[in-house]
């Protein structure tokens, strides 16, 4: 680190570079999405150095990092959960015409394009809504 000012930017630049992986890989067993992870880990970092000041260089940096981290990992999960669940109906019709093509039913492939545009123009559906539908278990098969 820096002998004139322990505090200053380009230490927290050396601390960050020399425990990236380690952080990452503290958020990433906490958000099991690499992207979101990787995400986190920018915020977190946008967070140290804005609170870098304020960063005793008597203690030890990893788990001040990790606090930062976690504090980040529960904003993401926060922010998650208020966002509602939708699908783009381009992507379950998708789906539904794989699991005809994977079971060899194709002698309703016509009939499911069908009504999956159908039910795109009168959609009413919870899901294209953007409500979350009540779960439901599953009794079919792929």
């Amino acid at each position: 680190m820096s002998e004139e000012n322990p505090s200053s930017p380009e230490n927290l630049v050396l601390l960050l570079s020399q425990h990236q992986e380690s952080i990452f890989r503290y958020i990433y067993c906490l958000v099991p999405v690499e992207a979101d992870a990787r995400d986190i880990q920018q915020e977190t970092s946008l967070a140290l150095y804005r609170k870098w000041e304020q960063f005793d260089t008597s203690r030890p940096f990893l788990p001040w990092a990790f606090t930062f981290a976690f504090i980040q990992v529960q904003k993401h999960r926060a922010k998650s959960a208020r966002s509602p669940l939708t699908f783009d109906p381009d992507v379950l019709a998708s789906v539904n015409m794989w699991r005809i093509i994977s079971t060899g039913d194709c002698g309703c492939w016509t009939a499911a394009c069908r009504n999956s545009r159908h039910r795109r123009k009168n959609s009413s559906s919870a899901v294209t809504r953007g409500v979350r539908a009540p779960r439901r278990s599953w009794t079919g098969s792929i």
